[in-house]
């Protein structure tokens, strides 16, 4: 969904490390404001729901295979929601996933041939 004028604008990405041994994707979310201090987010994608990690504008998985998990789903699913709170309230930030198995290959394959 496209931020009204003066929000920050709500992104998902995955990205891959060149480092040797196996591919592993890295999930980052960027929120449409600041989580509140000291809480959790809730991630829902397709029937599967993920706990959060959040500090301010950011929010992360708790790991590799969570992210795993996560990057699967997204996969199949044509979008995601992260439901958290801020200062001012119970926000949710969507996601559209459409192109996003695609998008994903191609980082992967990209972080491969520069090893």
């Amino acid at each position: 969904m496209i931020a009204p004028p003066g929000r920050d604008q709500a992104r998902a990405t995955v990205s891959f490390d060149r480092r040797p041994g196996p591919r592993r994707g890295e999930l980052h979310l960027r929120l449409s404001r600041p989580a509140r201090s000291g809480t959790a987010a809730l991630l829902q994608v397709g029937g599967t729901s993920f706990q959060l990690i959040t500090r301010g504008v950011d929010a992360w998985s708790s790991g590799p295979s969570q992210e795993a998990a996560i990057i699967g789903a997204m996969r199949a699913s044509g979008d995601m929601r992260l439901r958290f709170r801020s200062a001012d309230g119970a926000h949710t930030d969507r996601y559209l996933l459409p192109g996003a198995p695609t998008a994903i290959d191609a980082a992967a394959a990209a972080c491969s041939a520069a090893r």
